[in-house]
């Protein structure tokens, strides 16, 4: 939520993604800049929503001085936080026996 006060503060351009009501670019897929909703000036400054890395995808569509921040989650908070996330879309979630999150 930091970055999106700063950009909007400072005027900047998201990079979003194209789908509707979306928060996260598809995690299923390497990055790509058909993933992101067009701006009225084809530039971005800012693209900070979850996605699966793939550095040439970003490099299309961020400067070429851009800044890389990445935040890594200790595997078992990562694993917890999804079984948390994708309980009601994964049957198989559904049937652990007392649930840790």
């Amino acid at each position: 939520m930091k970055y999106f006060r700063y950009g909007e503060r400072n005027n900047a351009t998201f990079a979003l993604p194209k789908q509707s009501a979306a928060h996260v670019f598809n995690y299923n897929v390497k990055f790509s800049n058909s993933m992101v909703r067009p701006s009225p000036t084809g530039e971005y400054n800012i693209l900070c929503n979850h996605l699966h890395f793939y550095e040439p995808g970003v490099r299309q569509v961020m400067p070429i001085n851009t800044k890389f921040i990445a935040i890594v989650r200790h595997p078992i908070d990562l694993f917890e936080s999804i079984m948390s996330y994708y309980s009601d879309d994964v049957r198989a979630f559904q049937r652990v026996p007392g649930k840790c999150y």
